[in-house]
């Protein structure tokens, strides 16, 4: 915003100054926001638990998003997500394989405790709301989430 002004207060004075300051704000705004993004996006990925997961993790074992949708995690891992009880944005793609969701969280307990190995992916909130009543023990956390 500061360098549009200027590049405005400049366009008095002719119109190259102008440009020049208005391109060299933008440079700089976008800068600072790519660098702000690589701050923030690094620690919000799952790039840095995936190895930890893909230790447990079999080519067959389900893996469940429960009450949420990560994008990042079962791309570092190589493994297709089963959605719990929230579709968020994948709502048609239930529809189209309605094997690949479990509409709420009784069906989720129900396939959980059934003893096959299988792994879920949820917030710290969920975790802690769950694991009083399903077995549960944590192979991997970061402060967005629990697996």
């Amino acid at each position: 915003l500061l360098g549009i002004a200027a590049a405005r207060w400049l366009l008095r004075r002719g119109v190259l100054p102008s440009v020049a300051v208005y391109a060299l704000g933008m440079y700089l705004g976008f800068t600072v926001a790519l660098v702000g993004h690589e701050t923030v996006g690094g620690p919000a990925s799952g790039a840095d638990i995936a190895p930890l997961v893909q230790q447990k993790l079999t080519p067959g074992m389900p893996f469940y998003g429960v009450k949420m949708l990560d994008h990042t995690l079962p791309f570092y891992v190589q493994h297709p997500l089963t959605m719990v009880a929230e579709a968020d944005e994948l709502s048609f793609g239930t529809e189209v394989e309605p094997e690949r969701w479990l509409p709420d969280m009784a069906a989720f307990a129900k396939v959980w405790r059934n003893g096959q190995p299988a792994m879920a992916v949820m917030s710290p909130e969920n975790y802690l709301a769950l694991s009083p009543t399903l077995p549960l023990y944590v192979v991997a956390r970061d402060w967005r989430r629990v697996v």
